[in-house]
């Protein structure tokens, strides 16, 4: 007989005491943690391709400019401008809105939602009819 045979041959019925947990919340003893919190969103932003500005040269903000001198209020236009995300990355957006009022001071349109769009970001408009 060896020192550890009442051990080794011991039947063991669990515990008297200590209610069992059910299998789901001993799993989730187990289950993985983010470590390395916003990573994820970090990496999914990496692969987002961005839109490089368009810099428009003299003839077309002239035309620009007078497109955007003969909109009145309450007029429909089909706008495409860059929107900043961050850091000097962004995306062309084209938007159909309605013009509350042009900023020539600030170089903003002013719109009916009151969001707001830099005259300078804008490549295209449109008077939609």
């Amino acid at each position: 007989m060896s020192k550890y045979d009442d051990i080794v041959n011991y039947n063991y019925c669990g515990s008297n005491r200590i209610n069992k947990l059910s299998m789901n919340k001993r799993a989730a003893q187990f289950s993985p943690f983010a470590a390395l919190t916003g990573y994820k969103d970090k990496i999914n932003e990496s692969n987002v391709i961005y839109d490089k500005k368009i810099i428009l040269d003299e003839e077309e903000k002239e035309l620009l400019d007078i497109k955007i001198n003969s909109i009145k209020k309450n007029d429909n236009i089909k706008v495409v401008y860059f929107n900043l995300v961050k850091y000097n990355k962004g995306k062309y957006v084209s938007k159909n809105v309605v013009v509350k009022k042009i900023d020539f001071i600030n170089r903003k349109l002013i719109l009916n939602d009151m969001s707001r769009i830099n005259i300078d970001d804008i490549i295209s408009i449109d008077l939609i009819l």
